[in-house]
């Protein structure tokens, strides 16, 4: 009996002991397993800070370098195209169309293709400058594309042969005719520029062209068809003598001849203009239609029985154009426009732009020099492939 009892002592002491060591393997397994959880949030948290600094790095030297190389771009097109004058170089213009981009609701790429068509009609770095801002201004207050405004300006100018500053005049007056008619700053741009070759040639100022331009935009015709009417006008006018029988019998019912309007239109072109338009106004209506096909064909007489029944927006037009009031009247639309919460959005853009660019810009150098390194290393290899045959092969091999 006695070695039983003892037997089960031994027996409790022995299950108290195992019950302590599973205690034990429990807590050290618990442990083992708080420590591998704790060693794996440590590694997400490493990983997720990583990720975050890759992201920022890779942000903002990304975008820097892609602003940097697009605006070196756009200024190589500037480059090409401008002549610098004396000091003057690109890199003092790029830094130049960057200051402005942070003053005008404009990117610095815009800005340059701007400067690059000024450069195109010949001016030089420092009136492209100003030719920039004057068509940047153009182009907020006619809410017209960069692209478009300064193709059109540019062109304008050199067809009508005007400095900077009558440019800017006849802004206020196309900005003066778009606030008091029908006929939108972009549409009389796009008929002037259709059509103020001829007038030109004639002797119409440029604001009497603006005028005529917008009366044929206000009493409904398109731009395109607007210019075609016009310059088939002012083609009357400057070979009203040459027109052949028919239409110098149309000229007899005015009360002209071809000769007459032709003298009288290189003489003072605008008041012969009214003359020949208000006694063509004064024909009986029966009569009327058909005199306007003599002149000007079927094509066109029913454009200008369209400008005779509007005489009144044609005077209208004339005296916008060329009323003192405009005066600044451009840059009165401009101040409006820029001050929106969209176009100061637009100048804290540029801001970041201009930061973007000029950090990326560090870069640029280091690129171009890797990337020729690249392109020659990568032009060997083809030269040496190309010269043994079989290598190809091999080396598709081994890089597979």
């Amino acid at each position: 009996v006695k070695d039983f009892s003892n037997l089960e002592k031994i027996a409790a002491k022995t299950k108290l002991g195992i019950n302590g060591l599973q205690k034990e393997l429990n807590t050290l397994k618990l442990n083992a397993n708080l420590r591998a959880e704790l060693k794996a949030q440590r590694k997400g948290l490493q990983d997720e800070f990583l990720s975050l600094g890759n992201v920022i790095r890779g942000g903002i030297i990304g975008k820097g370098l892609g602003e940097a190389i697009s605006f070196e771009s756009a200024m190589a097109d500037v480059r090409k195209v401008v002549n610098f004058d004396e000091g003057d170089d690109i890199k003092k213009m790029s830094a130049d169309i960057l200051k402005m981009s942070q003053t005008l609701p404009v990117t610095a790429n815009e800005l340059a293709a701007i400067a690059a068509a000024g450069g195109q009609i010949g001016l030089g770095s420092k009136d492209v400058r100003e030719f920039t801002n004057l068509v940047t201004k153009m182009k907020v207050a006619f809410d017209m594309s960069a692209e478009d405004v300064g193709d059109s300006v540019a062109k304008i100018k050199n067809i009508l042969g005007i400095s900077l500053k009558d440019m800017e005049d006849l802004g206020d007056s196309i900005n003066n005719l778009s606030d008091n008619s029908a006929s939108k700053a972009r549409e009389i741009i796009d008929v002037m520029k259709r059509t103020a070759a001829a007038g030109k040639q004639i002797g119409f100022t440029k604001e009497q062209i603006a005028a005529l331009s917008s009366s044929f935009i206000s009493l409904g015709k398109g731009p395109e068809v607007a210019g075609t009417a016009i310059n088939s006008l002012y083609r009357v006018l400057a070979t009203a003598d040459n027109m052949g029988t028919k239409t110098e019998s149309a000229f007899a019912k005015l009360g002209i001849s071809g000769a007459f309007l032709k003298q009288a239109s290189f003489d003072d072109p605008q008041k012969a203009l009214d003359m020949f338009l208000q006694r063509i106004s004064k024909l009986d209506q029966k009569e009327q239609m058909g005199v306007l096909v003599d002149i000007f064909g079927r094509e066109f007489a029913d454009d200008m029985a369209t400008l005779v029944g509007g005489l009144d927006t044609y005077k209208e037009a004339l005296k916008n154009a060329g009323d003192e009031a405009k005066k600044g009247s451009l840059q009165r639309e401009f101040d409006t426009r820029a001050a929106t919460t969209e176009n100061s959005i637009i100048l804290m853009k540029n801001a970041f732009n201009s930061l973007a660019v000029n950090l990326g810009s560090v870069f640029l150098p280091a690129i171009s020099w890797v990337s020729a390194g690249i392109s020659y290393l990568v032009n060997s290899i083809t030269y040496i492939t190309g010269l043994v045959p079989g290598l190809n092969g091999v080396l598709g091999g081994l890089i597979a």
